[in-house]
């Protein structure tokens, strides 16, 4: 099994050759319009299907509270299109 490696492919086909000779299946797409469709979530509509995880960002307060730069850093995700945050 391969180590980490740093993402270097420039195309979904050198993704796709790499999975393959490491014996991976993972289904992938070129098609990204359904990226755009909102989705429910229990009584929730998120109204597309990007989401940003929250492990993100080193800038917090040493004692792991959020801070300026925390909330400056999730609303400029929230405004730049993200459905979940």
């Amino acid at each position: 099994m391969q180590g980490n490696r740093r993402f270097s492919w420039s195309s979904l086909k050198e993704l796709q050759g790499t999975l393959a000779n490491m014996n991976i299946h993972i289904p992938l797409s070129e098609e990204l319009d359904i990226l755009g469709e909102p989705l429910t979530l229990g009584k929730t509509m998120i109204p597309n299907r990007i989401a940003i995880h929250p492990m993100e960002g080193c800038d917090g307060t040493p004692e792991g509270k959020p801070d300026d730069l925390t909330f400056r850093r999730y609303e400029r995700f929230a405004s730049g299109g993200a459905g979940l945050v």
